[in-house]
């Protein structure tokens, strides 16, 4: 199964992937713009021998390139997307 996550460098994005993680066989792509706290977030899934292989990828939603995004999916093996949580949020003031 293959799961993408965005604003998966804190809260409910973190936490999802940990839990995605804890399944064999899913293929998990963490987006956030916090490349350290998306590296933390593979190690710390790696130490506790979670199944689920975690792809990052450092983006920030702003940019608006969909076109990017795809080509990332391609580069990490996902032909397609089972799940799709889109949690990443802009504050616009």
């Amino acid at each position: 199964m293959n799961v993408v996550i965005t604003g998966a460098s804190n809260g409910i994005g973190y936490q999802t992937v940990l839990r995605f993680a804890k399944e064999q066989g899913v293929n998990i792509l963490a987006i956030s713009r916090d490349e350290e706290k998306l590296r933390n977030l593979k190690a710390k899934a790696e130490e506790a021998g979670l199944g689920g292989a975690i792809h990052i990828y450092i983006y920030d939603i702003r940019e608006n390139n969909a076109q990017e995004l795809l080509d990332q999916c391609r580069a990490i093996g996902f032909d397609h997307v089972d799940i799709l949580i889109n949690n990443a949020g802009a504050l616009v003031n």
